[in-house]
């Protein structure tokens, strides 16, 4: 039998452990300098919305869930803030992590991940 308890508990630091170097670099206004590019140098102009859009798209359910209590619900909060914040980074020209909507056609691909995860959290994200 599985222990739902522990079986969310690893979840959620996977999700935590993936998104939360992203996530914190971006509220740094960091995630350009910090991300790493060099394996795939001639993509290093979409990695960053790559990056933001899949996880954010990746996180939209969790970030949308409503009743939970205690430890979880802060974290689920927090990050809801950091993605809302890394939106407003990524499409802020003035931002050192404003993000690459339009060079060719990468970016439309990403900028759906990024809409999908508007979709799919309509109150938490797309709301505010």
């Amino acid at each position: 039998m599985v222990n739902q308890a522990a079986a969310r508990t690893y979840w959620l630091d996977t999700l935590l452990a993936i998104g939360d170097p992203v996530l914190n670099a971006l509220d740094r206004g960091e995630l350009h300098k910090r991300l790493p590019a060099q394996f795939h140098p001639e993509r290093a102009r979409y990695a960053c919305l790559e990056a933001f859009g899949r996880l954010s798209c990746g996180m939209a359910p969790w970030l949308e869930l409503e009743g939970l209590e205690g430890k979880e619900e802060r974290l689920r909060a927090h990050y809801n803030d950091l993605v809302l914040k890394g939106i407003g980074s990524a499409t802020d020209p003035d931002s050192p992590d404003y993000m690459n909507f339009s060079d060719e056609g990468q970016p439309l691909v990403d900028a759906a991940f990024l809409a999908h995860a508007l979709v799919r959290a309509p109150r938490a994200l797309a709301g505010p």
